[in-house]
């Protein structure tokens, strides 16, 4: 794994949430990420990463947080219900806008990237590809949040 196709990833998500929600971050001390069965996250989502680069980059937050990007963008006028169901949404365009920032910072030629991911609920479970993976948490005025990220060098065919 190198820095240079984690710090994108990190990059955009900063640039991001500090610039287009004007959110404070506080970077936690990163660690080796290993896969819990209990955890307090609400919703995740990612990308998988292709191409010259395999791997994924994903945010982990709680509702509270991503009721917060919604109203930050303007629609604090929907009721708790409504910012619920628009959760989903709202963490996938950031997701995708992170997207677009990441691959235009990336150094490695013919990387692509999926559509956005969301996955949800107690407990719920990112399927991760057996790869090492970095975890860096953030605190926010508004709650914390995860980034997880493994990008390496796609093995070349012989």
């Amino acid at each position: 794994m190198k820095a240079e196709y984690i710090n994108p990833f990190i990059r955009s998500t900063w640039d991001i949430m500090t610039s287009m929600f004007n959110i404070s971050l506080e970077p936690g001390k990163y660690y080796l990420y290993e896969p819990e069965i209990s955890h307090r996250w609400e919703i995740s989502g990612g990308i998988v990463v292709q191409g010259s680069v395999t791997g994924f980059a994903a945010l982990r937050m709680s509702k509270l947080l991503t009721k917060k990007l919604i109203e930050k963008t303007g629609l604090s006028f929907f009721d708790d219900q409504e910012k619920d169901f628009l959760a989903v949404d709202m963490l996938k365009e950031v997701i995708n806008i992170i997207a677009s920032n990441f691959l235009t910072q990336l150094t490695a030629a013919n990387a692509t990237v999926s559509p956005p991911f969301i996955v949800q609920g107690k407990d719920h479970v990112l399927k991760l590809p057996s790869l090492p993976v970095i975890a860096i948490p953030y605190v926010t005025d508004f709650g914390p949040f995860l980034i997880l990220t493994g990008i390496v060098d796609t093995p070349q065919s012989v």
